[in-house]
Order: structure tokens, then sequence, then C-alpha cells
């Protein structure tokens, strides 16, 4: 839908639907020594990939690429917010996605045979911060690196449960509200506050 790479978008009260990924953060492309900043209010966003996808430029700057979700709704079959923990070349870290009052849906397929994820997060040295908001998929919020805040927030995993198993790329659908795997040996932490937070699973 929206390409975005090394600029700066904001989208506010908009509907983007059809698109197999809604917005595209490469800043890992050729080398790009800007970081972009993306602010995203009040719209709402339904993929069949990725509602966002978000590549930071790893080596190339010590900025953050920023994907700030406010007020929003996203929805997806895959994995609604998702980034990627390549390390080749100059790699993809360095991201900072902040979700503020906001709602990330992973949807099931007409058929009934997968169920997307709320939020995934492999890259390293890169933060991700949920706040007031509402969380749901096969797995509500996965992490394989970085940082993970969740503050007053609702996460819940929708997926049938199954073991965990280390997985070279993607993640193990568990049906966890937040599944945090140490594949990449990438330093991680996880950080839950609140008196409003509840973390479960749909049929609990």
């Amino acid at each position: 839908g929206v390409n975005v790479i090394g600029a700066e978008l904001v989208m506010s009260t908009m509907n983007v639907e059809g698109f197999y990924i809604g917005v595209y953060v490469g800043d890992n492309t050729k080398g790009n020594e800007l970081d972009s900043r993306v602010y995203i209010k009040n719209t709402t966003i339904k993929a069949d990939t990725c509602a966002t996808f978000i590549s930071g430029n790893g080596l190339v700057s010590q900025q953050k690429s920023l994907l700030i979700i406010e007020d929003s709704k996203l929805y997806s079959y895959s994995s609604t917010i998702c980034g990627n923990g390549d390390v080749s070349g100059n790699g993809r870290w360095g991201t900072d996605i902040q979700v503020i009052r906001s709602e990330v849906w992973g949807l099931k397929t007409e058929d009934g045979k997968t169920h997307g994820g709320g939020i995934y997060q492999p890259q390293k040295d890169s933060t991700l911060t949920v706040t007031d908001s509402y969380v749901e998929g096969n797995n509500g919020i996965t992490l394989k690196g970085g940082s993970l805040k969740i503050h007053n927030s609702v996460v819940i995993g929708a997926g049938d449960y199954k073991k965990a198993e280390f997985t070279t790329s993607g993640y193990t659908n568990t049906g966890d509200a937040v599944y945090v795997e140490t594949m990449y040996e990438y330093e991680m932490n996880v950080t839950i506050t609140g008196d409003e937070t509840y973390l479960g699973h749909k049929d609990a």
C-alpha cells in the first residue's frame, strides 16, 4: 500500500485495505543511511500478510527506524505488525515500534486452517512498546530479539496450544499471549506493568 524508505510519513484518519502489506518500511534498502519516522493515527489497515512491516538499517545507522501506531486498528492473516531478524549484510535491526491505544488483530482464514499473529519482533537491538492497547493472534506477541514493554494492555493468544520449538525463521504458533524464543541468541528483555494488564488465551 505504502512504501517508505528513509522518509517521514504521517497517516491520519485513513482506511488501507486490499494490499499484501499495508505499510512497508524498508530502511535496509541499498545501504540507506536515513531512518524513517512513520506515524499512523486514527487509521485502519487490513492486509493479507502484514498490516505494517519494518526493516531497520542495521549497521548503517545508530538511530532507530520509528513506527508509532496510535488510536488505530490493524488486521492481517499473517503477522499483523512484523519485523525481520536478518543480520546478513548491514542487517535489518534498529527499530522502535510503539503501539498506543490501538487494536492489533491476527485474523483467522475463512477455512479456519491458519490464524495470523499479533506482533512479531525478531530484530535485535530494537524496542517494542505496547501501551493501553489490545493485541490478539495465534501468538499475541512473539519476541526473538530486542526489548518488549507492555503497560495496561490486554494480550491474547488465540491459536491452538502447541509445544514450543526453535525455528530458524519465523516462530512456532504456541497459542501463548507472549512467546519469547532465544534461537537467534540476541539480547532480550521483557517488562510487564500496569493494574489493567491481562495476558491470557482466548478460550480461557
